[in-house]
């Protein structure tokens, strides 16, 4: 027999039934809001400045909005410079930045995230942040952009499991304002609706000389939930905004620096090979790269001899080498032609630290100990060797933060000095063609 509810029944369960779909829409969109994702992992007060660097617009009270990017298609280096430009951007306009997934590196044989290289709490001490796992459940919920791109997207990613990692990403670069700008040939100004004097245009010219200016593009996507950049993000952060606000630089890049903080872990490797070593400032530290560069920069591939006449008035007696370089010989050449060097250091030489060290994160710990020397000589266009610059750069206890590569002889350098302010990157020609391929003080000084 069939079970018939009575009128009076049946319409107050409809009516109960249609509460419930309100209540249960309102609670989904409630979880786009800034009060429901802290416990997703976003650090409180997100879309109301709490947290975060002054906004370079003004921002919707309350509203969460996101930036994604796909890291630049390099080693970690290369891809550190996709990070801060993303922090850079993220702070500025206020929006929650979410980390990209693990991935394959250049010249690394596992994948790995950012996550196992920086202090994620650290981070979001500065900024919101979400890992990409922590974002993936909020994307089917994000109304698509009326401005997404029209045309069929592919995914370039080799990922350790790309089928769900393409299905995902596409996704994203479906739903959301792709940016489109061209890095090295782009500028800022920030704030963002600061009137430039003419005195400021002319500044602006010497910064970014023969470049867009891409004030409005970055206007038009304030009102865009989910801002992708794919795979656009690289060279220095400070190089692509003109700041007429002194303040407002000096507090993003201090939060730059704050927010890219190695892992602890990472750093105790490297402070046990420098404790070994006689401390920071009591060693010399040069790095040399040899076997991709022998065919991308052969300007940089010297032979030792010649190498050794150009850093030997730069040299002490203990020095520690990171380098690819795997032949006996070359070291033995290079050796001789340093008559006041006594000892070579390697990785090698502290196989008692490097053992313990994960495989992708033993460039970093050589980073990190090269950084600690009373002079650091480095491999000219290597990001590996600029980034060493940038970490003494940040270091108090450094106090020769000179630049100086294993291809030129100090005396012989151009005659505009390295450190020709405002703007050095544009003052040397040779810096102006490839301004990403060395760090300049610029990323260091008059912070906070």
């Amino acid at each position: 027999m069939m079970f018939l509810w009575p009128r009076e029944t049946l319409v107050k369960v409809t009516q109960a039934a249609i509460l419930l779909f309100f209540a249960l829409a309102f609670a989904a969109t409630r979880l786009l809001r800034a009060g429901d994702l802290d416990e997703s992992g976003v650090a409180g007060g997100v879309g109301d400045g709490s947290g975060g660097a002054a906004s370079a617009y003004p921002v919707v009270q309350g509203e969460v909005k996101f930036l994604t990017f796909e890291p630049w298609n390099g080693g970690w280096n290369n891809r550190r410079m996709s990070l801060e430009i993303a922090l850079l951007l993220a702070m500025a306009t206020n929006r929650t930045l979410v980390l990209p997934p693990v991935s394959r590196v250049a010249l690394m044989t596992t994948p790995s995230g950012y996550e196992e290289f920086f202090d994620l709490p650290a981070m979001r001490d500065i900024l919101p942040i979400l890992t990409w796992d922590e974002f993936q459940p909020l994307i089917p919920r994000v109304r698509p952009s009326p401005n997404r791109a029209k045309t069929p997207i592919t995914c370039a990613y080799k990922m350790p499991n790309p089928r769900t990692f393409c299905t995902t990403n596409l996704r994203v670069r479906q739903i959301s304002r792709l940016n489109s700008w061209v890095f090295l040939k782009s500028v800022l100004t920030m704030p963002l609706d600061a009137r430039l004097t003419l005195e400021q245009r002319k500044d602006l010219d010497q910064f970014g000389p023969n470049r867009v200016l891409v004030n409005d593009d970055m206007r038009d996507a304030a009102s865009e939930t989910i801002w992708h950049f794919p795979q656009n993000l690289f060279g220095h952060f400070y190089q692509l905004v003109y700041f007429t606000d002194p303040a407002l630089r000096r507090s993003l890049f201090s939060k730059i620096r704050d927010a890219t903080r190695i892992r602890s872990d990472i750093q105790a490797y490297a402070d046990e090979v420098v404790k070994q070593l006689g401390g920071p400032n009591s060693f010399y530290s040069v790095h040399i790269r040899r076997r991709d560069f022998k065919q991308q920069y052969k300007s940089t591939f010297i032979e030792p001899r010649a190498m050794a006449a150009n850093i030997k008035n730069q040299l002490g007696r203990v020095v520690y080498i990171a380098s690819d370089e795997g032949n006996k010989e070359f070291w033995a050449d290079l050796k001789a032609g340093l008559p006041d060097v006594s000892t070579f250091r390697f990785a090698s030489s502290f196989e008692s630290v490097f053992k313990n060290v994960p495989d992708t994160q033993k460039g970093v710990v050589e980073q990190l100990i090269c950084a600690q020397a009373k002079v650091f000589i480095g491999t000219r266009f290597s990001t590996f060797s600029s980034y060493i610059v940038r970490l003494r750069g940040y270091d108090p206890a450094v106090l020769n933060k000179e630049v100086y590569f294993t291809d030129t002889k100090l005396e012989a350098r151009h005659p505009i000095a390295e450190h020709a302010k405002p703007y050095s990157w544009v003052k040397n020609p040779l810096w102006s063609r490839a301004p990403w391929a060395r760090e300049f003080p610029e990323a260091w000084e008059d912070l906070l």
